[in-house]
């Protein structure tokens, strides 16, 4: 996959050389305040038009760390910050909605670090939005 067709949002925590090769590179960042001031749906359609056409299938990738560790803590590297869970979902939502999906898979979640099941929660809400955009865009 060419960089120009990737795309990373809401990432926020980087060491240097992790930033030098994202700086590097023709990925396109979206950074989480995008989410919070635009909205989810709206940071989400520009990214999708910025990537261009044509799109033929997405492989969606959600850090369950992408959220604020506020308001949800998926692990011990959760970092400050991030987008509200809402956004996330909406986001989600919207790429499902528009795009056809190759793919999709949840990562970085420590059950020791949720004792609450608050993080597993967004991700059950997360995987609803998904299958729900996916309904509405093949139906």
């Amino acid at each position: 996959l060419p960089d120009e067709r990737a795309a990373l949002v809401g990432a926020r925590d980087f060491d240097a050389a992790e930033l030098r090769a994202l700086e590097a590179s023709g990925i396109l960042r979206v950074a989480p305040e995008s989410l919070t001031e635009r909205g989810g749906r709206a940071a989400m359609a520009e990214t999708v038009s910025a990537l261009g056409p044509p799109i033929e299938r997405v492989y969606l990738h959600l850090d369950l760390d992408v959220h604020d560790r506020d308001e949800a803590c998926a692990n011990q590297f959760a970092a400050p910050g991030g987008p509200p869970a809402a956004e996330v979902r909406e986001a989600v939502g919207l790429i499902a909605e528009r795009l056809p999906l190759a793919g999709a898979g949840l990562a970085s979640y420590d059950p020791d670090c949720d004792p609450e099941g608050r993080v597993a929660e967004l991700a059950v809400q997360a995987v609803a939005r998904l299958l729900s955009g996916v309904r509405e865009r093949t139906s």
